[in-house]
């Protein structure tokens, strides 16, 4: 609830600022998930590597990943994303990160990724070409159900939303998988 209040004050704050309009309304389906603002009610049991997070009234879950750098978690932020738990931490800490001795100039390009003046030439992964046959089959099994159509008050079938998940679930992976990919 203190989270939310704090989205919709800064809502209001933003629109007497004159950044932008007046809020809306926004159901409960808008906020899929909780957020502790403040260390009570959770526990972060990891140095930032692994570990498990334990949250108030539902035991103990397994953390999986790596942070960069640790330091004192402040809050902690529980949704559910694509048929899945998410827990996001937020950490106070001192970035450090070490450079090596020498620099070097990167070139963003179309044809190759990246282009290294040291002369390494890193290619485009092509995720959507890879994954585009995947895609193309699930929508095939998608066309062939039910479909929704309001203005003859047809409802969808319960298959053709499973279908639908599975489409979704491959596109927003196949994309997801392409920023992580390219972010190491």
């Amino acid at each position: 609830m203190q989270a939310t209040v704090k989205r919709v004050d800064y809502a209001f704050q933003r629109f007497f600022s004159g950044l932008g309009g007046y809020p809306k309304f926004k159901g409960a389906r808008h906020y899929r998930g909780w957020t502790y603002p403040g260390i009570s009610g959770w526990k972060a049991h990891t140095t930032g590597d692994n570990g498990y997070l334990e949250l108030s009234n539902l035991g103990q879950i397994q953390i999986r990943g790596k942070a960069r750098t640790w330091g004192n978690p402040t809050t902690c932020t529980v949704t559910w994303k694509q048929g899945k738990w998410y827990a996001s931490i937020t950490v106070n800490c001192e970035p450090k990160r070490e450079t090596g001795l020498g620099a070097i100039g990167l070139d963003f390009g179309t044809h190759h990724a990246i282009a290294c003046s040291d002369r390494v030439i890193i290619d485009n992964p092509k995720f959507l070409a890879n994954t585009q046959q995947k895609i193309e089959q699930s929508s095939k099994k998608l066309r062939r159900k039910r479909a929704p159509n309001f203005k003859k008050k047809i409802k969808a079938s319960k298959r053709w939303r499973k279908a639908r998940k599975q489409v979704s679930k491959q596109a927003s992976g196949q994309s997801s998988q392409s920023k992580t990919r390219l972010a190491t």
